[in-house]
């Protein structure tokens, strides 16, 4: 029962902090769009998880597709070594995997070959590393053949052995050093595409190229073991197993949280700047004032006369930007990044007292159709 319990509740409790964290920073990245600070705002840590709810979906449903392709992939891998085919193939998926983490991580560091070469082409690059590989398949092909002779006796064994152990490590620095030079060339072609991803950050391509590296150090320590059963004198200690699966495992939370981040910024951004797009259209709030508020440009105050009056000033062109916990948050008629920043580009907070009336008005978005 209290398995049962956890598995239900460190999920619910992750996804929970994934909520806030990211209506937090939605909301953060909202705010500083115009100006401002996010604790003007006042949410609540609910109101901060209702702004998340719609766009958090998004990234569940992207970590739940993943993980439920990683644990297959892990499944596949485990028991799909029976038979020679099945072996072989599981090896080409795991040099597949190394090579895709050592992508990642190059990536993350911006191609470093890249920019030590200068301003050498990546077709060059993938020239140069095509060239090493067909070197190399040409050092394993020497080494297959036991360099151009069979041995024919324990003796011919005994000579043959150190120089093919020579041809095999040369064989596989030339292979390492070519699919290098061919993946640098791949994540200086991908960097770009990486920097306008909202999802993909650097931190996470770090986080998950470090923890797909552990993972494929224990396949490669898993087959090795399986090989050599002879080499194999004890069992190593259960901490020995527990302290990867950790560390993978806060790699790839501190990945998800990075990735959470700057979707959420862009998020914020995004609906930021389609507020100012439709601030035309948006919500208008009226001001009836004892005293001239001194309102920026592009808002109207004119005197109203009469003795029995309750004001004296009516203010218009101003849109509903927030309504907080201490007023409203207001925007000129006329604010807009477009033009850079000006003296009427100013976030208006209105308090709610006895000296002020507050009148609103509904925008295009509050009709149920759009009039010709």
């Amino acid at each position: 029962m209290a398995e049962a319990v956890g598995l239900i509740a460190a999920p619910a409790t992750f996804l929970t902090a994934l909520g806030f964290y990211f209506g937090w920073r939605r909301t953060q990245a909202y705010a500083v769009y115009f100006g401002i600070d996010s604790s003007m705002l006042g949410f609540s840590i609910q109101e901060y998880l209702l702004r998340s709810a719609t766009s958090v979906y998004t990234i569940v449903l992207v970590l739940v597709m993943l993980g439920l392709l990683v644990v297959g992939a892990h499944r596949l891998i485990l028991h799909g070594q029976q038979g020679p085919r099945g072996r072989l193939a599981v090896r080409v998926a795991t040099v597949a995997l190394t090579g895709a983490s050592v992508l990642a991580l190059l990536v993350w560091a911006g191609a470093p070959l890249n920019r030590l070469a200068g301003k050498v082409p990546a077709l060059a690059q993938v020239g140069v590393s095509a060239g090493a590989v067909v070197l190399a398949g040409v050092a394993l092909l020497l080494v297959r053949r036991g360099l151009g002779r069979r041995p024919r006796g324990p003796a011919d064994h005994e000579r043959a052995a150190p120089d093919r152990k020579v041809m095999r490590v040369v064989a596989v620095v030339v292979v390492g050093a070519g699919a290098l030079v061919a993946l640098d060339a791949l994540a200086a072609a991908g960097d770009p595409v990486v920097r306008a991803s909202p999802l993909v950050t650097r931190d996470t391509l770090l986080s998950c190229g470090v923890g797909l590296l552990i993972y494929c150090g224990l396949l490669w320590r898993h087959w090795w073991r399986a090989g050599h059963p002879a080499h194999i004198t004890d069992r190593p200690p259960p901490w020995s197993r527990t302290l990867p699966v950790v560390l993978v495992a806060l790699l790839l939370v501190g990945g998800i949280f990075a990735a959470t981040d700057e979707y959420a910024e862009y998020v914020g951004t995004q609906e930021a700047h389609l507020t100012a797009v439709r601030l035309e259209g948006g919500r208008g709030v009226v001001v009836y004032a004892n005293k001239d508020p001194l309102f920026p440009a592009g808002v109207s105050c004119r005197p109203l006369k009469g003795r029995d009056i309750a004001f004296r000033y009516r203010c218009e062109g101003l849109k509903l930007l927030v309504r907080t916990a201490k007023g409203v948050l207001v925007l000129p008629g006329t604010w807009s990044r477009d033009d850079g920043i000006d003296a009427g580009d100013r976030v208006i907070e209105l308090g709610e007292d006895k000296s002020m009336r507050l009148e609103f008005t509904p925008g295009e978005s509050d009709l149920f159709f759009t009039p010709r």
